[in-house]
């Protein structure tokens, strides 16, 4: 009924210096692809709302997140939502995975499990959780 956004996780690679020594504490690096501008915030990690002043086109995309952040928490049965959709238009970069209090120690501090356990009744259902019936 709706456009439907295309979306994907920016591209990443880990670089690694040659020769590699396993024993050293040479760094490794996390590399991304470039993101062009303008760069949006959709939706964050410590609530289930839509992030504020964003314009019409981002919020469609916001909106669409969110729904997809409903499928998640009832495909994992509760255990799991992706968080903190931030990018552009086409690319995302720098999720957040929420989980629960016992598997909180996997993920960064930025997995603030409360989002998880008060996912009922914080997350607010669009136009898209109900064209799914969820």
């Amino acid at each position: 009924p709706w456009e439907l956004p295309r979306l994907r996780f920016v591209a990443v690679g880990v670089g690694i210096p040659i020769p590699f020594d396993p024993n050293s504490k040479e760094p490794v690096y996390i590399l991304e692809e470039f993101l062009p501008r303008p760069f949006f915030k959709f939706l964050s990690n410590n609530s289930l709302d839509v992030a504020p002043r964003l314009n019409a086109t981002c919020r469609k995309v916001a909106e669409f997140l969110r729904f997809t952040q409903h499928w998640e928490f009832l495909m994992t049965h509760g255990r799991c939502i992706i968080a903190d959709h931030q990018g552009t238009l086409e690319i995302l970069t720098d999720p957040q995975v929420i989980t629960r209090e016992e598997a909180a120690r996997h993920w960064s501090r930025g997995n603030i499990t409360t989002i998880l356990e008060q996912f009922n009744e914080l997350h607010v259902c669009n136009e898209w959780c109900e064209f799914f019936g969820i």
